[in-house]
């Protein structure tokens, strides 16, 4: 019931966006700090525990690697995490679910990218292959109202109280609770106009538009929210 992630720069392609060449040392240690950051910021939160995997620890791990009959020692980073029985939203077709349980996920989903946002986590690459769906009730069932949201996949993250500055214009935490005390930043705010890893598969409708509407629809008047 445990996975161990490692960081291996040997088995890093070592490109960016545009195909430049990067320092594949730096790509690996990176994602490993990052993730290994976010998981220990969100495990101190209780509210948070439901919505990632357990976290176990990082490790550094001597890696024997031959190379013209010589054999070097490398050092690499791991994680060990809780195992996620369920799936995938990237493996799954919201096309054979009714438009009714597309957007009963949906809400989840945001709502729980929301509750990490607020617990000072910016994971910057929410989108279906990164969004897990456990169904508490045998045989799984999408319509289950139970149904559990975990994220995964925190290696391009930001901890925000260790951030420089904000991140994509997104305010501070700390800063709404001073302001609104009791109230966290809601979907709307964080995900007006940048639904499209959503939209594009089919898990909100792609008409232009129609995902705001829906934001608005499902958030736009909730009490727990910082008013718009």
């Amino acid at each position: 019931n445990v996975v161990a992630k490692i960081y291996d720069p040997l088995y890093d392609t070592g490109g960016d966006c545009y195909d430049n060449k990067r320092d594949v040392v730096v790509l690996a240690d990176g994602d490993y700090a990052r993730e290994a950051a976010s998981y220990e910021e969100l495990e101190r939160i209780p509210e948070t525990q439901r919505f990632i995997p357990e976290y176990y620890g990082s490790w550094t791990i001597d890696v024997h690697t031959i190379v013209d009959n010589q054999t070097y020692t490398r050092h690499v980073r791991l994680i060990l995490m809780e195992y996620i029985t369920g799936t995938v939203m990237s493996n799954m077709q919201p096309q054979l679910l009714s438009r009714q349980t597309r957007s009963a996920i949906m809400e989840k989903v945001l709502e729980t990218e929301s509750l990490i946002f607020n617990a000072g986590v910016l994971h910057r690459d929410i989108s279906p292959r990164n969004v897990m769906l456990i169904s508490t009730s045998p045989p799984s069932s999408f319509d289950d109202p139970d149904l559990r949201i975990v994220i995964i996949d925190f290696n391009v993250s930001n901890v925000i109280r260790l951030s420089a500055a904000s991140c994509h214009g997104d305010p501070n935490p700390a800063s709404i609770q001073e302001q609104w005390p009791g109230k966290i930043l809601g979907p709307v705010t964080r995900f007006w106009d940048v639904m499209q890893e959503f939209e594009v598969r089919d898990w909100v409708n792609d008409e232009y538009g129609k995902a705001n509407e829906w934001l608005w629809k499902c958030f736009g008047q909730r009490e727990e929210y910082v008013p718009l």
